[in-house]
């Protein structure tokens, strides 16, 4: 996997030469925020899975949408998860 992240930061350095040539400055805005806001989540779900708030072995997709950014895990539900 970390091979591929040359390719990819080449890839993401190449969208955002595009985004900034791009003359229209509300389509330009658009995409930076979209950017931002995935890099912000990316971030928050690296600290969920540190504070195993979303487990990395034994997920749902419920239980994920449960604790989608919540700062503490949903303990009803993480037990029934630890069940199975």
């Amino acid at each position: 996997m970390i091979e591929s992240y040359v390719l990819l930061a080449i890839l993401l350095a190449a969208l955002l030469q595009f985004v900034k040539r791009i003359r229209l400055k509300i389509i330009s805005a658009l995409a930076v925020l979209i950017f931002l806001f995935f890099v912000g989540l990316n971030i928050f779900q690296s600290y969920q899975y540190s504070k195993t708030i979303i487990p990395w072995d034994m997920n749902t997709k419920e239980y994920y949408w449960k604790s989608f950014l919540k700062l503490k895990r949903p303990e009803e539900d993480w037990k029934r998860l630890n069940l199975h």
